[in-house]
């Protein structure tokens, strides 16, 4: 996943104390969430996945510090004597090494590849290593006369694929909230809370039964499959939310419905309990579900963001065309102005002057006026971007229309690139 966020290049105390901390709650929440029929087991492993998105957007040499931490905070939640201490704390410090070993190949790999084929190869490898990581528990298990079936290594290894797929999406889209930028209008900001209001609600009534004799109807008049069905609508909630929000909108979606999913579960409850399936299999579905939507929604990101990025290039190699009325002090871009920048398509010279560098502001005024000495004449000035970055533009003058009732300049942007100075 290098690729979809940026590595910090110094990590100060703040961010130790920050991932120690998210770490310990989806531990508490993990083993909070156990499995109906083995209190031994657990739904989803969360940990998992907090300690592969820490490694990976941290520099290499936090990681000792990370081990260390994660491993204190795994050995105080499993209880132990003076006695075995040293073996409690061995076998914290083991919870950690699939993560390891994940977020390293990863890391190497990422340095190759596409943002597409190194969340592919994550898919692939997080897969692998989690199932020689459980099978080895078992063997040790077995070996210390532990009665172990099949089913509880499958619901171990899906508990920890389930807890990295599903921390990883989540977390990666909520440690990037520059996208709550996108929410420049009132008409947006409503219908992103509309969305996530509907996909809340939804996941509540499908997960919760709180519909008296709902299941029982849809199983007796239409079959047991519309229930997993059902279980689809929410999905459509995160992807007008990724859609509106990008990477935001996916972590605060799945946040939403993966709460939600994982505590109705834990009680037995949802479209995934159905009459006939033996005890494991409805555990094995929700599992499966969460794994695959945070899947599907990290790919439809990375295709949003890709496509996003695609259309602003093209729409910064082109030319943004704009009216500017003198009397009104308002200025008419082209629609593209949106791609670019956070400036709406009719804005005052105020508002614009805020996202224009200031030592350009007296220059711009005066190129601006009627009687300006540049027209005809490009001027420069840096311009700052939809994600902060300052652009360096070419503003031409190309009609000068005197009119006594409503003089106006045509004239155009050319967005050259963006500045490598830092205003």
């Amino acid at each position: 996943m290098i690729g979809l966020v940026k590595i910090s290049s110094h990590i100060r105390w703040f961010t130790f104390l920050s991932w120690t901390l998210i770490y310990f709650i989806s531990a508490v929440i993990s083993k909070e969430v156990q499995v109906p029929y083995d209190e031994s087991l657990v739904v989803v492993w969360f940990p998992a996945g907090v300690s592969i998105v820490a490694f990976l957007l941290s520099p290499v040499r936090a990681w000792p510090a990370f081990l260390l931490l994660f491993s204190l905070v795994n050995s105080y939640l499993e209880p132990f004597d003076i006695v075995s201490s040293a073996m409690s704390m061995i076998s914290a410090v083991s919870l950690l090494i699939s993560p390891l070993l994940i977020a390293s190949i990863v890391r190497y790999l990422a340095q190759y590849q596409s943002p597409l084929n190194t969340i592919i190869t994550w898919i692939i490898i997080s897969a692998v290593i989690c199932a020689i990581d459980n099978w080895l528990r078992v063997l040790l298990l077995s070996s210390l006369d532990e009665k172990i079936i099949l089913d509880d290594f499958l619901t171990s290894w899906l508990a920890d694929m389930s807890g990295i797929y599903f921390a990883v999406a989540m977390l990666l889209g909520l440690v990037q909230p520059q996208s709550l930028k996108r929410l420049n209008s009132i008409k947006k900001i409503l219908l992103t809370l509309c969305w996530l209001v509907l996909l809340a609600i939804s996941s509540w009534l499908i997960f919760s039964d709180q519909i008296t004799g709902l299941k029982g109807y849809i199983n007796y008049h239409y079959g047991s499959a519309l229930n997993i069905i059902l279980a689809c609508i929410p999905i459509i909630f995160i992807i007008l939310l990724i859609l509106f929000l990008q990477d935001f909108g996916r972590g605060i979606g799945l946040l939403v419905l993966g709460t939600i999913v994982i505590f109705y579960c834990e009680q037995g409850y949802g479209p995934f309990f159905l009459p006939g399936l033996l005890r494991e299999e409805p555990l094995l579905l929700a599992q499966t579900y969460l794994s695959v939507i945070a899947i599907f929604m990290l790919l439809l990101s990375l295709l949003a963001a890709s496509q996003v990025e695609r259309t602003i290039k093209h729409a910064s190699k082109s030319l943004i065309r704009y009216q500017l009325f003198i009397y009104d002090n308002k200025i008419k871009f082209d629609p593209q102005i949106k791609l670019i920048t956070s400036l709406s398509v009719k804005s005052d010279i105020h508002h614009i002057l805020q996202a224009i560098e200031i030592s350009a502001h007296e220059m711009l005024k005066d190129h601006w006026s009627l009687v300006s000495s540049y027209h005809g004449i490009p001027v420069s000035f840096q311009l700052k971007g939809l994600d902060g970055a300052w652009l360096n533009v070419r503003d031409r003058i190309l009609i000068t229309i005197a009119d006594k009732t409503n003089p106006m300049l045509l004239g155009e942007w050319e967005i050259l690139s963006k500045s490598k100075v830092n205003l």
